[in-house]
């Protein structure tokens, strides 16, 4: 009898932090909501998201063995899907290039199977990966010093940008594995988005 409950001690306490951590989340999705309206009436420069979103990964996050564990399914499927808003942010504040990067393709005689359109945040780790192997050397700094966040645009091979979101995005894989058309690949904050 007192086995079970100094279990069910355990189940309430471990419910009571699930419960303070899910209100912590909550509260910082409303601000990380409030900053997203924000931006989108005053243009996306990227430079606000990592002070927004630090708190949220560090209520939410532990390391271990020197990466970034969440604890909590619902808290990681609520991180994961704020970050990929933030590729559908990018993607709608890049429209015109993404129109001119059609155009090109167009105008080269390029097929969907054989290119697609990338937008890529170079301060994230996987953009600034592949941004070093479509335009390497470019000066990122240069933009960093104007204030702005850098944005590596342009076509890319499909084959090697399939291969790449293989590795860090499986579901961005998937969806550009399942698209004929020509598709326009964002990456930004560790995940990738397909348009």
């Amino acid at each position: 009898m007192d086995g079970e409950l100094e279990r069910l001690r355990e189940a309430i306490a471990a419910s009571e932090r699930n419960l303070e951590q899910l209100l912590r989340l909550h509260a910082m999705a409303v601000v990380v909501v409030e900053e997203a309206l924000a931006l989108r009436r005053s243009g996306y420069d990227g430079s606000w998201i990592g002070s927004v979103c630090e708190p949220l990964y560090e209520a939410l996050t532990e390391w271990e063995h020197g990466r970034i564990v969440l604890d909590d399914p619902l808290a990681a499927a609520v991180v994961r899907a704020v970050e990929k808003h933030y590729c559908r942010m990018l993607y709608n504040a890049n429209r015109d290039r993404v129109a001119y990067f059609r155009r090109r393709a167009l105008e080269r005689g390029l097929a969907p199977s054989e290119v697609v359109i990338v937008l890529l945040a170079v301060d994230d780790h996987n953009g600034a990966a592949l941004a070093d192997v479509l335009m390497p050397g470019h000066d990122w700094q240069a933009f960093r010093d104007l204030g702005k966040a850098p944005v590596a645009r342009g076509l890319a091979g499909r084959e090697g940008i399939q291969q790449a979101l293989e590795m860090f995005d499986g579901e961005a894989a998937e969806k550009l594995r399942a698209t004929n058309r020509l598709a326009v690949v964002v990456v930004d904050r560790g995940v990738a988005e397909v348009f």
